[in-house]
């Protein structure tokens, strides 16, 4: 038994090796100045402050209490970095990517939520996800992301 433990461990080891580890943007095929908002928060880009304005905007979303927009130039560089960090086929272009919603501008980190316009939306009960002890309810596949440059 205690060989097929040691076993497993190498093999383990060995694939790391050979695979190589990636990052959790990486292993959801997302790339480059894009992070998940647990990665942004431990990485100081956004507080929990920040946390707690954008789980209030995101919660009240189809509610328009507070409609942010991005200027034109921001928001075509936040599209061309989506397609220019994800795995694509290379006919597509800035129109075939929307930001679904944004949240505002935390510390020069842009909170939205982006796609491309054929993503499939999951519609699956999904547990809060709680990050500095903020919790985000999301309703569906959708995640929150920040964008920093």
């Amino acid at each position: 038994m205690f060989k097929k433990i040691i076993i497993l461990i190498i093999l383990f080891i060995m694939c790391i090796g050979i695979f190589g580890y990636k990052s959790k943007n990486q292993f959801l095929g997302i790339t480059g100045p894009f992070y998940e908002l647990d990665e942004a928060y431990e990485l100081s880009f956004i507080t929990k402050e920040d946390l707690k304005s954008i789980s209030y905007l995101y919660d009240n979303r189809f509610n328009s209490i507070v409609d942010f927009s991005l200027n034109m130039e921001i928001e075509n560089e936040i599209k061309t970095s989506y397609l220019n960090f994800h795995f694509l086929n290379n006919d597509m272009t800035i129109d075939d990517v929307i930001i679904e919603k944004y949240f505002g501008t935390y510390n020069n980190s842009i909170a939205l939520m982006i796609r491309y316009v054929d993503y499939a939306l999951f519609t699956t009960a999904l547990n809060p996800k709680i990050i500095g002890g903020v919790e985000i309810n999301y309703t569906n596949s959708f995640r929150i992301l920040i964008y920093k440059n």
